[in-house]
């Protein structure tokens, strides 16, 4: 597993200006798709299953230093991450259930209108 660099003031979200913010996800998101296009390369049975790709990609590059439990195949379709967040999401977007910590607060905005702009401008 690669080793992650280690948080400091200057790599956390709130840390950043815009441009540096904007530049900062920008990577994050292509390393991210370089990772994931590796792993539909060697695992195809993740292209079929978000729940299997999300739980390899958190084995070999998401720093997990603890074994997953074993999932069965079978109940990979019952793992919902994209469609519980979306959820939560739309939630909040009819003003229900908002986060809590004005630092979340902050930063969903703030990440909220860099990637808009960033797949945009693609």
């Amino acid at each position: 597993m690669p080793e992650r660099e280690p948080l400091t003031d200057r790599s956390r979200p709130e840390s950043l200006g815009k441009t540096e913010l904007k530049e900062t996800v920008a990577r994050r998101l292509s390393t991210i798709k370089e990772q994931v296009a590796k792993i539909l390369e060697k695992y195809p049975d993740a292209r079929n299953s978000d729940p299997y790709l999300i739980i390899l990609w958190l084995r070999e590059y998401g720093g997990l230093s603890v074994k997953l439990p074993f999932i069965p195949e079978s109940d990979l379709p019952k793992l919902r991450f994209e469609t519980v967040r979306r959820a939560r999401c739309l939630l909040n977007l009819e003003g229900k259930y908002l986060a809590t910590e004005p630092r979340v607060i902050r930063m969903r905005a703030r990440l909220s209108k860099v990637y808009r702009e960033l797949l945009t401008a693609e």
